[in-house]
């Protein structure tokens, strides 16, 4: 399948559809493509293949950080959700992160779980809804 990085990265006008960081600049150079239904890779084939190849389509297909990219990876949009959510339970178990909390180098703030590309979505229905209504 061939790409279209460019409509890829004007999608959410030039941001990560999950975290929301600007992906640098309009070539895409720092843009990763992720896959939202994830193709998962089958490790043992030497080819490559992927075990859901159903999902390699342009409609599947969101701008992404590397960041966001690498740690969604394989997970489906819900996964990830819920990783992103709960990374601060996860870092607990680590010395470094107690500490920096402890001595208040470090402040943890509640998620709302929304990702960017949702607020995106919301905020651009809002501003045809009030261009329709203005334009009656």
């Amino acid at each position: 399948m061939k790409i279209n990085r460019k409509a890829v990265y004007d999608m959410f006008d030039g941001h990560c559809a999950y975290c929301g960081c600007e992906l640098e600049n309009e070539s895409g150079k720092y843009m990763q493509i992720d896959h939202i239904e994830p193709l998962r890779r089958n490790w043992y084939d030497k080819n490559g293949s992927c075990l859901n190849p159903e999902n390699d389509h342009e409609n599947n297909l969101f701008p992404a950080c590397l960041k966001c990219n690498n740690y969604k990876g394989s997970m489906d949009i819900e996964e990830f959700r819920f990783w992103v959510k709960h990374t601060p339970r996860v870092l607990e178990k680590l010395t470094p992160y107690r500490n920096a909390l402890r001595f208040g180098m470090i402040e943890v703030k509640e998620w709302d779980g929304i990702f960017y590309y949702e607020k995106f979505n919301s905020r651009k229905a809002q501003k045809r809804i009030k261009n329709e209504i203005t334009n009656r």
